[in-house]
């Protein structure tokens, strides 16, 4: 047989061949997990594919050492949502919905055991990570920003709420939320890169774009992130003028874009379809006892039911709890809203602890965002919290920040 003499090992067979060549590059998983998150924006067959590939070549690569118990319970932490879905798919009666809701959650569970063989983005591997998804993103919002453009010309809506989703290849609120995580976590990389002016341009395409998309809640979240960083970059004196000047460009941007100020006003006016949805949620939730629910697969025609019959809202059929507390509440019960929350409490702790700044503030928009979102009931959410949350929480803090 011939030998193979590759990154200093001697192999005799294709499959040690590939299992050396990963080894040597191992941080390449990473990256793959990064084409498989910007693949989630515009087809999820590629976004599937490049999540089987990261995969499979951890499992070349498997080690049991790295499973300590303290990482493994850091996966356990991870994968709550996937766990609570699989407990409340038992109860069921409609088992063929409440398994496609289960299969679509796997990258739950899936993205943390390889992340822990790669030790989340590996050897200071977060900027090629981070700038993948960003240019990811840049070429999303200008996609949008071109055809919103000619879409105006067609129809004379500009950029109109209800128009988005002829705009955007994804749903506008996640895009929103992406764009919040690209601004963010270039405030921290900006000193430290020598792609300052990429940076710069991406940054300004993407927030041209997130002012068009009118997310309220990507803009309450994008507000709160920048005050906290304001209060512990600068001295109080500072901060406090620092926030009163952003107050005044957010009021203008407020008061002069009308789709966003046409969103506040229906939230004002109490007309936002979330209010009757949240409505019905809970007056699902409270007929039953608190410690009672209503499985994974069965929920959805619960909600229909009340969409129809009590609200008269047939145009909000098939919409989801827009709430992901709201919903693990409904499927799991109280105990499975406190499970869900004790596991984002532990992940900010573990941020914390660590002196993880960018994966503190990622939390934070993956908790605020479950306030108005059903993260785990897209794709996008789904790839954005299981990617994201894996690799920083298995990352060493030198290798992100």
């Amino acid at each position: 047989m011939i030998y193979l003499y590759i990154c200093g090992c001697k192999t005799n067979t294709y499959i040690e061949l590939i299992i050396a060549i990963t080894k040597k590059n191992i941080d390449i998983i990473p990256l793959f997990l990064a084409g498989s998150l910007v693949c989630a924006m515009f087809s999820f067959f590629l976004s599937s594919l490049f999540l089987g590939i990261s995969f499979i070549l951890s499992f070349l690569i498997f080690d049991r050492n790295k499973f300590t118990y303290e990482n493994c319970l850091l996966w356990l932490i991870i994968s709550i949502p996937f766990f609570l879905s699989f407990i409340s798919l038992f109860f069921s009666y409609d088992v063929k919905t409440g398994i496609d809701v289960l299969v679509k959650r796997i990258p739950i569970v899936l993205i943390p055991f390889i992340s822990i063989l790669t030790q989340g983005f590996g050897k200071r591997k977060f900027y090629s990570f981070f700038l993948i998804f960003a240019i990811g993103c840049f070429l999303i919002n200008l996609y949008g920003l071109i055809n919103g453009f000619f879409f105006y010309l067609r129809t004379g809506d500009f950029f109109d709420p209800d128009s988005l989703f002829y705009i955007y290849p994804l749903q506008h609120v996640y895009l929103a939320a992406y764009n919040v995580f690209v601004l963010l976590s270039s405030i921290f990389l900006y000193p430290k890169t020598n792609k300052k002016k990429l940076l710069v341009a991406i940054n300004i395409v993407n927030m041209i774009s997130f002012i068009l998309l009118s997310s309220k809640m990507a803009m309450f979240i994008l507000l709160i992130s920048i005050v906290l960083i304001f209060l512990s970059r600068f001295k109080l004196t500072k901060a406090i003028l620092a926030i009163l000047a952003l107050s005044i460009v957010v009021y203008l941007v407020f008061t002069i874009f009308v789709p966003f100020s046409t969103r506040l006003d229906n939230l004002f006016l109490g007309i936002d379809p979330r209010f009757v949805i949240w409505r019905c949620t809970w007056e699902q939730i409270t007929s039953k006892s608190f410690f009672d629910f209503i499985p994974i697969g069965d929920f959805q025609n619960h909600l229909n039911y009340c969409y129809y019959v009590k609200m008269h809202k047939l145009s909000l059929e098939d919409y989801n709890t827009h709430n992901q507390y709201l919903e693990f509440w409904l499927t799991n019960g109280v105990i499975g809203l406190g499970i869900f929350v004790t596991a984002l409490f532990l992940l900010f702790k573990n941020a914390v602890k660590e002196k993880k700044k960018i994966m503190f503030y990622f939390l934070i928009i993956i908790t605020l965002f479950c306030l108005t979102e059903s993260v785990f009931q897209r794709q996008y959410g789904i790839m954005f919290y299981a990617v994201l949350t894996s690799l920083f929480t298995f990352s060493r803090r030198a290798d992100i920040d």
